[in-house]
């Protein structure tokens, strides 16, 4: 989704974005810098605490920034941290801009999210707004997590199965509470 669209449809809240030098010095597709760059990734998401609050000077590896008390599964160090949780660092991978999410401290699990830094910024914002929606009206739930598998497959049709992405999950927990 191109940056402008993305506000049109998406864009309230406060959102974490690269500054322009910054931009062209990492390591991702031009796409994703440029969405970085004239967009970027809401703060706060309201789902499962991630929060994307990195600096505007620089995205870190996750090298940089992987509890000092373990060790860096080295397949994975380089790779970009773009936001994160208690459990886990949401990264994008140098070059190919694919998103995944790897546990902070078991052994390292990696998990596709999306095939891009903009198709997960509006992934993040459609859950973002779907549980708010569940919240609102309970006795919609069943349509509306339907509703969200299906906006998933749509906004990232990538070639990885749907049961095997971050979101898939995250969406079988909501369906426990809301």
């Amino acid at each position: 989704m191109a940056p402008e669209t993305f506000r049109e449809k998406w864009g309230y809240g406060r959102f974490a974005t690269l500054d322009s030098a910054t931009r062209n010095r990492i390591s991702l597709p031009d796409e994703d810098r440029e969405f970085l760059d004239q967009v970027g990734l809401p703060v706060e998401t309201g789902i499962y605490d991630i929060t994307f609050d990195f600096p505007s000077d620089r995205l870190l590896t996750l090298r940089e920034v992987y509890p000092k008390k373990r060790n860096v599964p080295v397949q994975y160090a380089d790779h970009l941290v773009l936001g994160h949780n208690d459990s886990m660092f949401l990264c994008a991978v140098p070059i190919t801009g694919i998103v995944v999410s790897i546990d902070k401290y078991g052994e390292g699990e990696c998990v596709f999210v999306n095939s891009s830094v903009a198709k997960m910024a509006e992934t993040v914002v459609l859950m973002r707004n779907g549980i708010a929606e569940g919240l609102a009206h309970p006795d919609e739930n069943r349509e509306l997590l339907h509703w969200l598998q299906e906006e998933v497959i749509r906004i990232d049709p990538h070639r990885v199965p749907y049961d095997e992405r971050l979101w898939a999950g995250m969406i079988f927990e909501l369906s426990s509470f809301i």
